[in-house]
């Protein structure tokens, strides 16, 4: 076989038009949330026999690849994770002490001034006045266990909700996964060795997202499917078939909602 000068020269333009198309795709989304910058990996073709020495044929691009480390991805992932439980327990011990700070100080007070009332009608049991002033000072008591107990109360009633939003949050996620996964498993050509990058940032950035609200593991197939498991392991997304969360009342107190 001869070797093509014309060919070998469009091989080298072809090459550099997908170099710069990719140059070009990574530009345009420099300011894509999720985007992973990528790359093409140019390689030889493959060389002829021409008179007893391989003469080499020109150049393509063997497959277009992210820029991405999936060790520093597992470990962001977990960093997220425990980032979105500090920030949730940090919001609702701050809740809590401000509620504390201002009804436990009135509580306080009103105990301090119930016995001190208390400790007058013992001085004096038959003067009206003073039994007067303990049974106001009971009522102020008895509304101020009253007004901590309603705050007791509306927390939970905000995290019941919380937990009500997350969990149709994450249900939502679950179903967009299972899109994509099903998206990338008809975009694979398996006599390819092309991935389907875009596809691929956007469930990771699904995936990021899900890390928020609980710890995330995902095991991907060789079809490029991924599985994603949350909490201890239970599993959300099972290739293209997506799971649900659903919330009930609590057992025993039913007030307290529940995964």
């Amino acid at each position: 076989m001869t070797v093509s000068l014309y060919q070998t020269g469009v091989s080298g333009l072809l090459a550099a038009q997908q170099q710069l198309a990719t140059t070009g795709h990574n530009v345009a989304n420099v300011n894509t949330e999720g985007y992973t910058r990528q790359r093409a990996e140019q390689n030889t073709t493959l060389g002829l026999n021409n008179g007893g020495n391989y003469t080499g044929s020109g150049t393509y691009v063997q497959d277009i690849t992210r820029l991405y480390d999936q060790f520093s991805y597992k470990e962001q992932l977990i960093n997220q994770s425990n980032l979105g439980k500090s920030d949730a327990l940090d919001g609702h011990l701050n809740q809590l002490n401000d509620i504390m700070s201002f009804s436990g100080q009135a509580i306080m007070n009103s105990v301090g001034q119930f016995y001190q009332a208390m400790n007058g009608v013992a001085d004096n049991p038959s003067d009206l006045g003073l039994r007067s002033i303990v049974l106001n000072q009971t009522e102020i008591l008895s509304s101020d266990f009253r007004a901590l107990n309603q705050n007791f109360d509306d927390i939970e009633k905000s995290i019941n909700g919380e937990i009500e939003q997350v969990s149709r949050e994450i249900s939502e996620i679950s179903l967009e996964l299972a899109k994509i996964n099903e998206a990338i498993l008809h975009s694979k050509n398996l006599t390819l060795s092309g991935q389907p990058n875009d596809l691929l940032d956007k469930r990771d950035q699904l995936i990021t997202q899900l890390s928020q609200y609980t710890k995330v593991n995902t095991v991907e197939d060789s079809n490029g499917v991924m599985t994603v498991m949350i909490g201890q392991g239970t599993t959300l997304v099972a290739g293209i078939t997506p799971l649900t969360i659903n919330v009930e009342s609590g057992d025993p107190d039913p007030l307290k909602t529940q995964i």
